[in-house]
């Protein structure tokens, strides 16, 4: 059977790719029919820009943990005060084996 191809801009860096449709795998490319091209000055930039962000993502994922460990720790406390104070309720009801 034939091999059935079909051919599409990838929406990032704007090259041709050519798909198989049996597989779904891309086999081959055509840079020269990219569009866009940037220079150094505009990707340095940009990486500059997505450093801050992830920078900035990562603070406050560091911040979130923090404040869960603490919430954590907290609850723990709670819990440890609770069962200390009712350690008569908490008691383990007596085994009719234990009457014999």
């Amino acid at each position: 059977m034939a091999r059935q191809v079909i051919s599409l801009f990838c929406p990032c860096c704007g090259q041709k790719l050519y798909i198989d449709t049996r597989s779904g795998k891309a086999y081959s490319t055509d840079p020269e029919s990219s569009g866009v091209k940037a220079d150094l000055d505009q990707v340095l930039k940009d990486q500059g820009k997505d450093k801050a962000r992830m920078e900035d993502e990562f603070l406050q994922a560091m911040d979130q943990h923090k404040r869960a460990k603490d919430l954590l720790e907290q609850q723990f406390t709670e819990a440890a005060k609770k069962a200390a104070k009712d350690k008569d309720k908490n008691k383990r009801p007596p085994s009719p084996f234990d009457l014999e």
